[in-house]
């Protein structure tokens, strides 16, 4: 089959199982959540520098080199507190709401998910307006969102695809996905800059009450009845095992997400991976925009502009090469092309000492934004139709711990080797040295894997769950007994 051929392909598949109203919504709610960016790094940046200076003050006024103490220091503070924020939000509520919430919604669909993380999202922008009337400083931003930040649209997002995409089809719509937030950051931030400070929450509040009320009128439900009931049969099979009551409780949840998660060998190896390539990803995530202002004097227009290159880039990657790239390569080695360019990534941020080249490290950044789908697909490709919420939750519970471990590290060096009292020299580029160590070692790690360990150039199953091909005849039981072996090599 063609490229082309794939891509029409994929097109109709989108088209007649209605997941193209999903990609939809999703677009919408990012582009609502994106018009604050330009304006968001700026507003917390002068609100800890105002308080440490005892009077307001303007950072974006000053170059680097002539930027007060207070403002200087007031990274660092920004950066502690999305931290301390990411930690809980990650590590202490994401792991056992992701897990809950992804297996809750096998039972009783993707819907109601979907809606709670697309109205709880509003909480945040509401602290904004708030500070912007004096009434609350920023920093309760950052509670709120370590409180509501792990009901996130991605888990039951993934979930909602692989219930109606076939399993050929799924890398590539997940990562269209992904693909909607790159087009999101190409539409959201422009129009967030080009509108006055004080419309832009509540702009963006809108957006999301427009983005709720689509999902409840027009997104079907991606649960059918049959996997309904054989989720709720295998947790209360898991809940007997481990002498719980609820089918659906939290700790029965928790317990079945570790169970996937440690499978088999593929299993454990991909999840080794993805909580690798997270630790880094947010880790930096958090500290790149504070980093970027510290060291080449970033502005809300230069952060408007990186955001643009990022999108046009992984828009580039998720909506036009991902399938080209899935056909040539297929998921493992695809996943390993992508570990390479992110390591590379982290060498040119750490030594860039210009805008272009901070430019430049995150357009090439943003074809490693293969991973997390080619993951996410090749789990989803060998697990059973009624766990893919489970799965999903799964993983992003995983990818949560270490989103919540990875930025203090990242962190507490980005705070020694910039704050003024400080007796190290001052290098703001250290969390880039870690990440890259840290890339280079995922991206052995990922070379260990199956070369067919995905569904794209013949799964480990082929294009269907095991059960599936059973009940068609179409599997050789010798065949299922070579694929076991070589899960556990």
């Amino acid at each position: 089959m063609s490229h082309v051929e794939s891509y029409i392909r994929l097109l109709k598949v989108l088209w007649n199982t209605r997941t193209w109203v999903l990609l939809a919504l999703i677009f919408l709610q990012l582009v609502g959540q994106l018009l604050l960016l330009p304006i968001l790094p700026s507003l917390v940046t002068d609100d800890f520098a105002s308080r440490r200076e005892g009077e307001p003050i303007h950072c974006d006024d000053y170059e680097p080199k002539d930027s007060p103490v207070s403002c200087r220091d007031a990274h660092a503070d920004v950066v502690q507190f999305s931290t301390v924020s990411g930690f809980f939000q990650n590590t202490v509520f994401a792991i056992v709401l992701s897990p809950a919430l992804g297996a809750w919604s096998d039972v009783h669909g993707r819907k109601p998910v979907l809606i709670l993380a697309q109205s709880i999202s509003i909480l945040p922008v509401c602290i904004v307006i708030l500070n912007m009337n004096g009434i609350l400083p920023l920093y309760w931003m950052y509670v709120v969102q370590a409180c509501t930040g792990a009901v996130t649209l991605i888990a039951p997002s993934l979930a909602y695809m692989a219930d109606l995409i076939p399993p050929a089809e799924r890398a590539a719509a997940f990562g269209l996905i992904l693909a909607s937030f790159s087009v999101a950051i190409l539409v959201g931030p422009p129009i967030g800059a080009a509108l006055s400070p004080g419309v832009v929450p509540w702009a963006t509040i809108g957006i999301i009450v427009c983005t709720v009320v689509g999902t409840i009128l027009f997104l079907p439900e991606s649960v059918q009845r049959e996997d309904s009931i054989l989720a709720q049969e295998a947790a209360r099979e898991s809940s007997s095992m481990v002498g719980g009551g609820d089918s659906s409780g939290f700790l029965n949840a928790t317990l079945r997400a570790i169970a996937i998660l440690k499978r088999n060998a593929l299993f454990i190896r991909l999840t080794l991976i993805l909580m690798f390539t997270s630790v880094v990803a947010e880790g930096l995530q958090d500290i790149l925009i504070q980093y970027l202002q510290l060291k080449m004097g970033f502005k809300a227009k230069d952060v408007s502009q990186m955001f643009m290159v990022l999108g046009i880039g992984a828009l580039l990657v998720q909506g036009v090469l991902l399938q080209f790239f899935l056909s040539l390569l297929g998921e493992a080695r695809l996943l390993g092309m992508g570990l390479v360019l992110s390591t590379c990534q982290q060498i040119m941020l750490t030594w860039s000492t210009k805008k272009w080249h901070a430019l430049s490290a995150v357009f090439l950044g943003s074809f490693s934004s293969v991973t997390f789908p080619t993951i996410s697909s090749i789990k989803a490709n060998n697990s059973e139709e009624h766990e893919q919420g489970s799965v999903q939750g799964a993983l992003y519970g995983a990818r949560s711990i270490a989103s919540g471990m990875g930025p203090l590290a990242f962190a507490y060096l980005f705070k020694i080797f910039t704050q003024s009292d400080s007796s190290l020299p001052f290098f703001p580029g250290a969390p880039f040295v870690l990440g890259t160590l840290v890339m280079a070692a995922t991206t052995a790690l990922s070379f260990t894997l199956p070369v067919d360990a995905g569904g794209h150039r013949g799964s480990l199953f082929g294009d269907s769950t095991v059960s599936k091909r059973l009940d068609e005849g179409n599997i050789d039981p010798h065949e299922i007994e070579e694929q076991v072996q070589l899960l556990h090599t």
